[in-house]
C-alpha cells in the first residue's frame, strides 16, 4: 500500500479541524488497497479574530515549509499531495468583503510554485470560485476543488470521492523529477 500524505494549507482555525476530522473519518471508511491516505495540517503563524471566527493567517514562510514536508515525503517513499484554502490572509478576507473576486495572492503563488510536482486540490467557501477560478487564481481549476459546505456540511460522496482521484491519478513520474519539487 502507498503511503500518501495530504497537507493542508488552512486558516480558518474551525474549519481546519473539521477538514481533518472529516478526512479522517472518511479514509477510514474507504476501501482503498492501493493508498494509505493521511492529512496533515500546516498552522498559519498571525493568529487573529476575525468576525467571531479565530484565524491563524499564513506568511510567505509556508512555502518553505511546504518544501521540507516534501523533502521529508520524498526520502520516506510517500506521495504528497496539497489540499489549499483559496484565502489564506487576512487581506484575501477583506477583499472578499469588498470585491466578487477575493485577491487569493498567496494560494496562487503556492499553487504555482507546486502544481507541477504534486497534486494541489483547492478548497473554498467562495460560491463563485466554480466559475471564476481563472479569475480568482489565474488559471481554470474549476475541476479541482472542493467548495467547504460540500466537504462539511453536507458530506457530498460525489465531490469527496473526486478529490481522493485527483490525488490519485497525479502522474509523479510525468510531472517531475525526483527530489525537484519546483
Amino acid at each position: 500500500m502507498t503511503p500518501y500524505r495530504i497537507i493542508l494549507i488552512e486558516d480558518r482555525k474551525k474549519d481546519a479541524e473539521e477538514i481533518v476530522d472529516c478526512l479522517e473519518e472518511l479514509m477510514k471508511k474507504r476501501d482503498d488497497k492501493k493508498y494509505n491516505f493521511r492529512i496533515e495540517h500546516i498552522e498559519g503563524k498571525k493568529a487573529e479574530k476575525y468576525e467571531e471566527d479565530e484565524y491563524l493567517h499564513y506568511d510567505e514562510s509556508v512555502i518553505d515549509e511546504i518544501e521540507a514536508k516534501y523533502l521529508e515525503s520524498s526520502q520516506k517513499k510517500e506521495k504528497m499531495g496539497l489540499l489549499l484554502d483559496v484565502m489564506l490572509t487576512k487581506e484575501d478576507l477583506e477583499s472578499s468583503l469588498s470585491s466578487y473576486y477575493p485577491q487569493a495572492e498567496l494560494a496562487k503563488r503556492i499553487y504555482f510554485e507546486f502544481h507541477d510536482s504534486m497534486p494541489v486540490y483547492m478548497i473554498t467557501a467562495s460560491p463563485v470560485f466554480a466559475i471564476q477560478s481563472d479569475i480568482i487564481m489565474g488559471v481554470d481549476l474549476s475541476e479541482q476543488y472542493i467548495a467547504k459546505n460540500a466537504l462539511l456540511r453536507y458530506k457530498f460522496e460525489n465531490n469527496i470521492a473526486k478529490l481522493f482521484e485527483f490525488y490519485q491519478n497525479f502522474n509523479f513520474e510525468e510531472n517531475c523529477e525526483e527530489g525537484n519539487y519546483v
